[in-house]
């Protein structure tokens, strides 16, 4: 093997090493964990991983279409966020806390940073596998939403630093 099916090949095997350890954080929720959300949490981290594999299947051995890859590479970061909210949920942490002090602002700016993550590697998913040119229009919006992005991290940290109910005040470092 040399070049890329290397890379293909390491690629195929780490994400069955992926798979096989979501199964059993499955059975292990499955057996342990009382709370009916976080059973169906792991559940759909099992299902995002194994959809996966069957669209990055599909490409490699069908090449097909863009959007098929682009929802690979989509689904991929949504089984890691929901791999991250499971681990959270299973915390001592997330057991303990309190409804109160929330900031629903935080919760919002959060959200629609989220968002604008994901939009945004899906455009980038969506450019890596054009071919034979990327469009001018699509690297520009790509770029604008790069720049949204850092708008938002920069935003919400300093919303997350001073609290809830706290003003904050961003300035420019020119």
């Amino acid at each position: 093997m040399a070049g890329g099916v290397v890379f293909e090949h390491s690629h195929r095997l780490l994400a069955s090493l992926v798979g096989l350890a979501t199964a059993f954080l499955v059975v292990g929720i499955g057996l342990n964990e009382t709370r009916r959300w976080v059973k169906g949490l792991a559940a759909l981290a099992l299902l995002s991983v194994v959809v996966q594999g069957i669209l990055g299947g599909a490409t490699v051995l069908l090449g097909t279409p863009r959007a098929v890859s682009t929802a690979h590479t989509l689904l991929g970061q949504t089984f890691f966020v929901v791999l991250f909210l499971v681990a959270a949920s299973l915390s001592t942490e997330w057991r303990n806390r309190s409804s109160n002090g929330r900031d629903v602002h935080l919760a919002v700016l959060f959200g629609t940073l989220l968002l604008a993550v994901f939009l945004q590697i899906g455009l980038g998913a969506w450019l890596r596998h054009a071919k034979p040119h990327v469009p001018a229009g699509d690297v520009t919006r790509h770029i604008l939403g790069a720049v949204l992005v850092y708008a938002l991290v920069g935003l919400a940290g300093a919303r997350a630093v001073a609290g809830p109910g706290r003003r904050i005040t961003l300035r420019l470092a020119l």
